[in-house]
């Protein structure tokens, strides 16, 4: 009983450890109202806000986009180029720009044996907790977008917003689509609804571990509870995994048994450096819930750290097993593949 409760205490550990880093990441809104405009071809304006039209206003981007307009006329570039733009508001306020021209272009050939740019340019927008995406095919165009005014897109979602009676709950998001013809939006459609980005998943592994000595293979089996930021991306995850060691041994009369070994893990892993492709990083502790021999005795226990590239399905990761009821400790290392 003993035992059990103080696995129960690290996992609750652990759900803390999770709540105290969203506390940190959302400030505002864990979903963001999402503004999609489709300005023909590759090109496309995006605002994601905690909550549409609380910030921004439908003067602050064409300002914006003329203000970047007449530096690149005097800045030297080559397309294609990405622009961050901070916009400062108030008496002697001064936005800050930065514009950098990207090293490499990818192409595409058209049926005609063409070539045509694959690397947008891409320009955002930041003010307090909104940001605004823009893809152009052609730098060119911001001279057409300079000129839009924002005001029918902004007084679209105000009047659902009025007339819904939308409320900006936590895991509730507004979502805007339409399109950009002759300077007019047209075909708006929003609706509004809870969030899909926060999902359970369900997860298989193979791979193998060297315990001690001892080369062992694994099969995991894990619950995962995902989580994005306000912007969408992978943010950070928790949940349960079984992991099974099958460890060999020749018995008495030459052939082979296996002992199957299975720890119970909780876990808790970021995604550090990966943006829409996670590299997650991750620590965990487990408890050993089926011991049938091999180097484990008694009451056994894991602390563990893993390094989970998703895009390649790559998984390493270490452990640091304490058996016999912390009488004996001793190093695992594993690396596998997850499904």
């Amino acid at each position: 009983m003993k035992t059990t409760l103080r696995f129960v205490a690290a996992l609750a550990v652990l759900c803390l450890c999770h709540k105290s880093a969203s506390s940190q990441h959302w400030t505002y809104n864990e979903r963001p109202d999402t503004l999609e405009i489709d300005l023909g071809g590759q090109s496309s304006l995006w605002i994601l806000s905690p909550q549409a039209g609380k910030y921004l206003t439908a003067e602050d981007i064409p300002i914006a986009l003329k203000d970047i307009r007449s530096s690149l006329k005097v800045v030297p570039h080559t397309e294609p180029l990405t622009v961050t733009y901070h916009i400062r508001k108030g008496e002697n306020a001064k936005s800050i720009m930065k514009i950098s021209s990207l090293p490499e272009q990818e192409y595409r050939l058209t049926k005609k044996g063409d070539k045509i740019s694959t690397a947008a340019n891409t320009l955002t927008l930041y003010y307090k907790k909104e940001k605004v995406i823009i893809n152009l095919e052609s730098i060119s165009l911001l001279d057409w977008l300079a000129t839009v005014e924002f005001e029918g897109l902004f007084a679209h979602v105000e009047e659902y917003v009025t007339t819904h009676n939308v409320k900006h709950k936590r895991r509730h998001k507004l979502h805007t689509h339409g399109s950009l013809i002759d300077n007019r939006f047209k075909g708006l459609k929003t609706s509004h609804g809870p969030s899909s980005a926060d999902f359970v998943s369900l997860g298989a592994g193979i791979g193998m571990a060297l315990i001690r000595n001892t080369l062992a293979p694994e099969l995991s089996l894990g619950l995962d509870f995902n989580f994005r930021d306000k912007f969408n991306q992978p943010r950070s995850k928790f949940g349960l995994l079984l992991n099974n060691y099958y460890l060999f041994e020749r018995d008495s009369e030459g052939g082979f048994h296996t002992d199957l070994n299975t720890f119970l893990k909780g876990y808790y892993a970021i995604n550090l450096f990966g943006g829409e492709e996670p590299i997650w990083t991750g620590l965990g502790i487990g408890y050993l819930v089926a011991n049938n021999g091999g180097y484990f005795k008694g009451d056994t226990y894991s602390l563990s750290a893993s390094f989970h590239k998703e895009k390649r399905k790559l998984n390493i990761g270490g452990d640091l097993i304490f058996t016999d009821n912390f009488k004996s400790v001793f190093p695992l290392v594993k690396i596998g593949i997850d499904f």
